[in-house]
């Protein structure tokens, strides 16, 4: 996207323009300021002449070999010289003083000049990274602000899932990992005849539980978005979450479960309850613990009147 760059362009060449006169001055007081100091060192050269003058006349006046105006004069010439070295050092002390201040114009100006080439700079926008572009508002010949949106960026390396974890999956895996920070995860986006898989890791857990959900948002980062297909923004895809380990459990249909602590095994062409505890659910599959043995014939067909000794016949 590019904005009109000719106001921008006018503006750093004012801006160089500017710096280039405040150098040229720079200069020119640079060079005042080496003329008043070779004047200074010719003014203390010639202070130092009139006051080896002044040291000869006083004695001689004093002889009487020269008169006292002769001295008088001499005097003059040394405050005459004087005061010339003075002015000349004010002088030098002021066009320092210039000096300094045009540095500080310099440096403003300078930086007025980067200012602008910048803001010409910006009349191009590029993207800072790999993106799909959404969401464009921008034409051509439309005036926009620094403060328009004229299209979002997508980045194509950077893509979380959102998904929801209930209250008992958050706290069970919590219970036995303290953290979910990290914990790998795959991500299927069901396209096409087979579900392309992206390996993913959880980045973040949401602050709060989202009553509207009845769990917890969680938010994974896809290690690859691009391969081996690119996925798109705003795709609904499945999420598999590795869940805690359980040992010493068996997997059962829910029908296998009467209450919450009761399956039937048959034993002899009759039912025989067991105590079982149940511990978690897959799916549509519960996940009990109890007084089940290998080779045991668990009955997974829901009958109203289970009970012990009940004949059932094995079909």
């Amino acid at each position: 996207l590019k904005v009109d760059p000719f106001q921008y362009r006018g503006a750093l060449d004012e801006a160089e323009a500017k710096l280039a006169e405040a150098r040229a001055k720079s200069r020119e007081i640079a060079a005042a300021i080496e003329s008043e100091q070779d004047a200074m060192k010719r003014a203390r050269e010639q202070l130092a002449i009139a006051r080896r003058d002044l040291e000869r006349a006083i004695p001689l006046a004093k002889k009487g070999t020269v008169s006292k105006k002769v001295a008088d004069d001499r005097r003059m010439a040394v405050s005459e010289r004087e005061q010339s070295l003075d002015l000349r050092a004010n002088n030098l002390e002021i066009q320092q003083a210039r000096a300094a201040q045009q540095r500080a114009v310099i440096s403003q100006l300078a930086w007025r000049v980067r200012q602008a080439a910048r803001n010409l700079e910006d009349t191009v926008l590029k993207a800072p990274f790999d993106a799909y572009v959404t969401g464009v508002s921008a034409e051509a010949g439309r005036i926009v602000s620094a403060n328009d949106q004229v299209a979002t960026l997508l980045d194509v390396n950077w893509l979380d899932v959102r998904f929801t974890l209930s209250d008992r999956q958050y706290g069970r895996i919590i219970a036995s990992e303290q953290t979910l920070i990290g914990r790998p995860v795959k991500v299927l986006w069901h396209v096409g005849d087979e579900p392309i898989v992206y390996p993913a890791r959880i980045e973040r857990v949401a602050a709060e539980i989202a009553a509207e959900k009845g769990g917890v948002e969680i938010y994974a980062r896809l290690d690859d978005p691009g391969s081996p297909t690119p996925i798109r923004a705003g795709a609904f895809v499945e999420v598999q979450v590795p869940d805690r380990t359980y040992e010493k459990v068996v997997r059962l249909p829910q029908t296998a479960l009467y209450g919450s602590d009761r399956v039937f095994v048959i034993e002899g062409g009759r039912l025989k309850a067991r105590a079982v505890a149940f511990v978690g659910a897959a799916g549509t599959q519960v996940l009990v613990r109890g007084e089940i043995a290998k080779g045991d014939r668990v009955i997974t067909t829901r009958l109203p009147a289970a009970e012990d000794g009940l004949r059932v016949e094995e079909r």
